[in-house]
């Protein structure tokens, strides 16, 4: 239920505001390469995975707002299910409240309706963790294929990924230095 209610309010009027000037020069890009106008001026997408699944939208469906912010919006509903790979640590009501509060979270909600790649970078970064634990959980190989796929999309979306993990990175430096017991726990 929380997935539909955040896919309802992500994808309700998706193409109705103008795209601003950053969502438009990206949404510009990925227009010429689908159209191949002769003669423009390459633009280098920030994020190119959401450059890729973009271009395949505009190119099977017509270019304009809603499909330049489709993808995001698509990922931005998906993260609304990350609670629940964590229920075993917060509980299962808990959980259900947390995708709750994300699926009419105003952050989420603005991040999913703009045509970039954060939520992408975002579902990447949940889908690596989904798959650390599929294979930690069942000693699955298809735990570490999700991993490696999720890795695959995480750096064709750029810079956002990498600032993502830098900071979890040093997230996790800090709990070290804090608590250095925190090693022997996850392992």
């Amino acid at each position: 239920l929380a997935a539909v209610v955040a896919l309802l309010l992500r994808l309700i009027n998706l193409g109705h505001a103008p795209l601003a000037e950053a969502e438009a020069r990206e949404a510009l890009a990925v227009w010429r390469f689908v159209q191949a106008a002769p003669g423009a001026a390459p633009l280098q997408a920030v994020s190119p995975l959401w450059f890729a699944l973009t271009s395949f939208a505009f190119a099977m469906f017509g270019s304009g707002e809603f499909m330049a912010r489709l993808w995001p919006a698509l990922a931005g509903s998906a993260l609304v299910l990350m609670p629940l790979t964590f229920r075993r640590e917060l509980g299962r009501g808990a959980a259900l409240a947390a995708s709750g509060l994300l699926a009419v979270s105003p952050v989420l909600l603005a991040a999913s309706r703009t045509a970039d790649g954060a939520t992408l970078a975002a579902l990447s970064l949940w889908l690596i963790v989904v798959g650390w634990r599929w294979f930690a959980d069942r000693d699955d190989g298809r735990g570490l294929v999700l991993m490696g796929a999720a890795l695959g999309m995480g750096l064709a979306d750029g810079p956002r990924f990498f600032s993502a993990v830098a900071a979890g990175l040093f997230a996790w430096v800090v709990v070290v230095l804090a608590r250095p017991e925190t090693v022997r726990d996850v392992r």
